[in-house]
């Protein structure tokens, strides 16, 4: 076989064990992470207004979950005001983001020094040790916490210009059930615009 013939062949197989790479990829990426995106959701939950969707104007990224809690909303609302690090935790998989040195630490319990009320700007904590604090975007007692992106301006968020939004929402169902709504919104144009604000 003549040196160029073995190259084509080289070249060949490269493009063959590439495409059989990236075939799981873009078979997760188109089948899976759609569902992700939406897990739990309704239809309608997924096309409604919710607060903190006016923070971004026409975001490139949504991601909306949802689950149902049987309590209502009153006893679920001091979990989400003392979410963070060093305060009730991130509710998540403490013992995998602690195999990652993260030192975060879920309470079981409600705790009072936790529970006065948030204001915009307020940083909430997710893992110092890899993740700056999310600054609160909005706050509506009882209702919603919406944190904004971790480059954000005291002047962005009093504007009410947050470049992402990720919000935890309550919504009632009947008197001792609720539904608990995340739902992550970014524009890659005001990421964008952040980023280049932060560096000027």
């Amino acid at each position: 076989m003549s040196r160029a013939r073995r190259r084509v062949t080289r070249v060949s197989q490269l493009v063959n064990l590439a495409a059989i790479s990236v075939a799981p990829v873009a078979v997760f990426a188109a089948s899976v992470v759609p569902r992700i995106r939406t897990c739990g959701t309704t239809s309608e939950e997924l096309t409604r207004h919710w607060p903190g969707d006016d923070l971004v104007q026409n975001p490139s990224f949504v991601w909306t979950n949802a689950l149902t809690i049987d309590r209502p909303e009153a006893d679920v609302w001091p979990w989400l005001t003392q979410l963070g690090q060093g305060r009730g935790g991130l509710y998540s998989y403490d013992w995998l983001e602690n195999a990652l040195l993260a030192d975060v630490h879920s309470v079981d319990h409600i705790q009072p020094a936790h529970q006065g009320a948030l204001r915009v700007g307020d940083r909430v904590i997710r893992m110092t040790r890899y993740a700056p604090p999310n600054p609160v975007a909005l706050y509506e007692p009882g209702r919603a916490l919406v944190l904004g992106g971790v480059k954000d301006s005291e002047q962005q968020l009093r504007a009410g210009q947050p470049t992402s939004t990720w919000a935890f929402i309550i919504d009632p169902i009947g008197e001792r059930r609720c539904r608990l709504v995340v739902r992550s919104r970014a524009s890659a144009l005001d990421t964008h615009a952040s980023r280049v604000r932060s560096s000027s």
